[in-house]
């Protein structure tokens, strides 16, 4: 829970609100002796208690891998997504 007193940021006629809000997130990982991929998404939702307008929704996902080709020798990627 937070409260901004001006939620605008304007010099003047500011306007005070309160805003609750959740940040779930779940996150997976391989467990394997060999390569690795985690996994992982991530919400963000904040609901104001008197200007709905400014209320929010974002979210964002990630997937990230390793391949071991051969001793000292690995590749890497990796791809994001979000919505804010």
């Amino acid at each position: 829970v937070q409260y901004d007193d001006n939620i605008f940021a304007e010099p003047a006629d500011e306007t005070a609100d309160a805003l609750f809000g959740v940040r779930p997130q779940v996150l997976a990982r391989s467990l394997w002796q060999r390569h690795s991929l985690t996994a992982r998404v991530e919400g963000h939702f904040g609901i104001h208690a008197e200007n709905s307008s400014e209320d929010f929704e974002d979210a964002e996902a990630d997937l990230r891998g390793r391949i071991d080709i051969a001793q000292g020798s690995r590749l890497f990627a990796g791809v994001n997504a979000a919505r804010a």
